[in-house]
C-alpha cells in the first residue's frame, strides 16, 4: 500500500473529507455492539474478550488516524483506557456503574464517529 498523504498535508480534526463518502459499515456494526454492552446486565467480572476487543479495535484506529492524519481519531487511545485498566487488573468496570456506562457509550459514539469520518470509503462512481 502506498501512502496518500506527502509531508505538506496538514492534520484535521476529521482527516480527509472524500467526497462523496459512504460509512465503514464493520465498524458501524462494532459500535452496535458495544453500544448494546451498555445495557446489558453486568457480570461479576468484566469479559476478557470485550477488554481485548475493545483495546484492538482503538489501536486500529489509532494508527489509521495517524495515518490519515485526523486528530479526532486520537480520542479512542484516552477513551480505551478503562479497558487497559482491566486489562492491568483493574476493576473499573466491575466497581463503577458510572464508568462502565460512560466507557461503553462514549466509545461505541467514538468508533461511529470514526466510521462516517476518516475510517469512510469513497463512493464508487
Amino acid at each position: 500500500m502506498t501512502d496518500h498523504h506527502d509531508d505538506t498535508t496538514s492534520w484535521s480534526l476529521f482527516g480527509p473529507v472524500k467526497k462523496p463518502a459512504k460509512p465503514l459499515w464493520a465498524l458501524l456494526a462494532i459500535a452496535l455492539l458495544i453500544a448494546f454492552e451498555t445495557f446489558v446486565q453486568r457480570p461479576d467480572n468484566y469479559p476478557s474478550y470485550m477488554t481485548l476487543g475493545v483495546i484492538a479495535v482503538a489501536a486500529w484506529l489509532g494508527y489509521q488516524s495517524l495515518k490519515e492524519r485526523a486528530i479526532i481519531g486520537t480520542v479512542g487511545i484516552a477513551l480505551a483506557l478503562p479497558w487497559v485498566g482491566q486489562l492491568l487488573g483493574t476493576r473499573w468496570m466491575d466497581e463503577s456503574m458510572v464508568v462502565f456506562f460512560l466507557s461503553h457509550s462514549l466509545f461505541a459514539v467514538y468508533v461511529a464517529v470514526a466510521a462516517y469520518t476518516f475510517m469512510a470509503r469513497e463512493a464508487s462512481k
